[in-house]
């Protein structure tokens, strides 16, 4: 998207993600949400972490935004996984293709259903704010609505779970954050803010190259296709000192991670808010809980933990 179109539709998401709608809204269900989510954790001797916390709080938040029941949960996972897979996979089998395929018309289906539902019955959500909304010359058609619920299902649930098991990671390597966490000399967004430049859940961004250019030196032809390796921009050493150190205290802090310029990452702020208080939650579990084994990671596009068994101490 570009000009015009990206303007309408990046205002409509950003005035339903910040502000008092974020901090009154938003923040008390998220809280209440992983309050839920931890207290099920406690309730056993061991866990893994992905499957039972960090999926489950990436995908229930992302539902709250657009009003999904939390009943549906293992139906939309499984099809947003296939999507995802077809979104950031590598030689994908027919197989795979036709199931991501499957996955996304079936999707489209539920969210039409939704939308038809919020025209009659309004709620607090994304879909009913911009069926809503007064701004008679942005109005959005269901098919765009459609690809925007999709857009955010996917950015909003796919990367948190790997940020939280990230920032676990980390924290179990650095147990003086914990203190600092405690006296208040560390905050849990810092926390985040370097976890998110460290270990980016979103490795590589492709672009092709419209126009022959001269790049540090390299020659780039039109349509070349290039690979933007976030994790090493992060870790650029003009910037950061220390670049492959976990710092939380840094002064430096800004990375690329939600990327950069028009395009950066319209729910930034949402997200910051969402792993703040999932860490703030989970820092008790990582001082009553060890790791059985250190993190299997995976992932080439999108990258993190697929696997982190915890047991309690």
């Amino acid at each position: 998207m570009e000009g015009d179109e990206h303007k309408i539709k990046n205002s409509i998401i950003r005035r339903n993600l910040t502000g008092s709608i974020l901090k009154n809204h938003y923040r008390p269900i998220i809280t209440n949400l992983c309050d839920s989510l931890v207290n099920e954790l406690y309730q056993k001797k061991s866990f893994e972490f992905t499957s039972n916390f960090g999926k489950k709080f990436s995908l229930l938040t992302t539902f709250n935004l657009i009003s999904i029941s939390h009943e549906r949960i293992d139906w939309f996972l499984e099809r947003l996984s296939a999507i995802a897979s077809f979104a950031t996979g590598f030689e994908l089998t027919e197989e795979k293709i036709q199931a991501a395929l499957l996955a996304s018309e079936e999707l489209e289906v539920a969210i039409l259903e939704l939308i038809s539902e919020r025209r009659s019955h309004p709620g607090n959500d994304i879909i009913s704010f911009i069926i809503n909304k007064n701004d008679s010359h942005d109005q959005l058609s269901d098919s765009e609505i459609v690809t925007l619920s999709l857009n955010i299902l996917l950015a909003a649930s796919e990367p948190v779970d790997k940020v939280l098991a990230n920032c676990i990671y980390y924290l179990y390597r650095n147990r003086n954050c914990i203190d600092h966490l405690a006296e208040g000399s560390c905050s849990y967004h810092s926390v985040v803010q370097e976890s998110l430049r460290l270990s980016p859940p979103v490795h590589l961004i492709p672009r092709l190259i419209e126009n022959n250019t001269c790049f540090e030196g390299i020659n780039l032809k039109e349509g070349n296709l290039i690979f933007c390796l976030i994790p090493s921009a992060n870790r650029d050493d003009k910037y950061f000192y220390a670049p492959n150190n976990f710092d939380p205290l840094r002064k430096f802090k800004r990375h690329i991670s939600y990327g950069a310029g028009m395009h950066t990452c319209i729910g930034a702020q949402f997200a910051n808010m969402q792993l703040s208080i999932a860490l703030q939650k989970l820092t008790p579990v990582v001082e009553k809980y060890k790791e059985v084994k250190p993190p299997e990671f995976g992932g080439i596009y999108t990258r993190g933990a697929t696997k982190y068994f915890l047991e309690r101490i």
